[in-house]
């Protein structure tokens, strides 16, 4: 657990991170790159659209800029009289990304092209309000106790630390830790992004899938068991996909020491900021060794293509979802860049305000990928990314 006086200097950072809510009003913007594209934002009442992707947005009076080290708060507002408030939101190996506000919503065109005409400048973006799509779903197949079988794969047997010394980070819409399968939870940090509070506790009533995710990991039941309940919870409300909090929260999980960043999740359209941080986290987090970051492959039975979401980003562990024999499930999407297909059929977890429910999914798949490794990481911490791949590549061969 961090002691007090690093939690306050976190929740300073974070509440200063966040700036103005997000305004409606008509902002102009036009165009911005993202990798080596630029893209174009069509006006769409008091929304956007991300020109060809079909990609529906919202703007605020906030840019997403990436600066080299050099380059502090003051250097930024000195390029620009428009800019207020500059703070860091995610610190990079070579560069740094910072949240800027603009003191006028009509100015972000202008202040992007100041910006980008300084040398000390890398990229900027509008911060964008994407939707986030959980990859849970209903399945009606019927349930596999699938455990032992992939623990058995991997060579982790019953004297297996279970992800004691392992620090995993889940980014999604809240965990009930009041739930008794959870209650024992070592939880290392615990942080809301909407309500800027240090609880991250299920809010609305649509917020139950975190807490089936965390269930996959971390659960202590008579009826069902973790598949790492002795690693330590990074646990992170995320419940929209502004970039600004996407970056904060992966930040958040880099600061806390992450080895695991769960993501059961995916947004429309991947934003290079995103991509950025995710290879940053996977070449220099834990101490080097590179912090494992899994996303969900999707459920929507598409071929992943280059650039397309965060499930096409190469550091990453890409899960898509298969039956008891291996086999992807139709509804899985699939591409080069999926990396394992685990199971995702009907699988028992944690409920909100307690019992037990199903999940299914390419969300499931995931959450076992990163419960297992939790596992192998606290019997043999010293393995590369490469090499916890090579392991877990075992999984796909798991059959009934």
């Amino acid at each position: 657990m961090l002691c007090s006086l690093n939690r306050f200097l976190i929740l300073l950072f974070v509440v200063s991170a966040l700036g103005a809510s997000p305004l409606h009003a008509s902002v102009k913007v036009g165009e911005f790159k993202n990798f080596d594209a630029v893209l174009t934002l069509e006006e769409l009442g008091n929304q956007y659209q991300i020109g060809e992707h079909n990609t529906v947005v919202k703007v605020t009076n906030r840019l997403v800029v990436k600066a080299r080290r050099g380059i502090d708060a003051k250097a930024l507002i000195n390029i620009s009289p428009h800019i207020i408030n500059p703070v860091t939101i995610f610190e990079m190996q070579y560069s740094k990304y910072w949240l800027v506000g603009i003191s006028d919503v009509n100015l972000l065109g202008i202040v992007i092209t100041e910006l980008e005409s300084h040398a000390g400048i890398e990229l900027v973006q509008p911060d964008l309000l994407q939707i986030s799509r959980k990859t849970s779903r209903a399945d009606i197949s019927r349930e596999k106790k699938i455990d032992e079988h992939y623990f058995s794969a991997l060579g982790l047997g019953a004297e297996s630390a279970r992800g004691r010394g392992v620090n995993v980070a889940v980014i999604d819409d809240g965990v009930d830790l009041a739930h008794p399968a959870l209650a024992k939870t070592d939880v290392r940090f615990s942080y809301d992004t909407e309500s800027r509070s240090l609880m991250a506790k299920p809010v609305l009533i649509e917020d139950t899938h975190g807490t089936k995710v965390a269930g996959v990991i971390f659960s202590r039941s008579d009826t069902f068991s973790g598949l790492a309940p002795n690693a330590s919870l990074i646990s992170i409300r995320q419940p929209s996909s502004w970039t600004s909090e996407t970056l904060l929260s992966f930040y958040l999980a880099k600061l806390n020491n992450a080895d695991v960043i769960n993501c059961s999740w995916h947004t429309q359209l991947l934003l290079e900021p995103i991509a950025d941080v995710v290879n940053d986290l996977a070449a220099f987090g834990r101490q080097g060794r590179g912090a494992v970051v899994v996303f969900a492959a999707g459920n929507d039975g598409v071929v992943i293509g280059p650039g397309m979401t965060e499930a096409s980003i190469d550091s990453a562990f890409v899960v898509g979802a298969s039956d008891i024999y291996g086999r992807p499930k139709k509804f899985s999407n699939t591409g080069k860049s999926v990396d394992f297909y685990v199971y995702g059929g009907r699988y028992k977890t944690t409920a909100v305000e307690g019992g037990d429910t199903y999940f299914s999914g390419t969300s499931l798949s995931a959450a076992i990928v990163s419960g297992l490794t939790a596992s192998l990481l606290s019997d043999n911490p010293e393995l590369s990314l490469s090499q916890i791949s090579k392991k877990l590549s075992a999984l796909s061969k798991v059959n009934d």
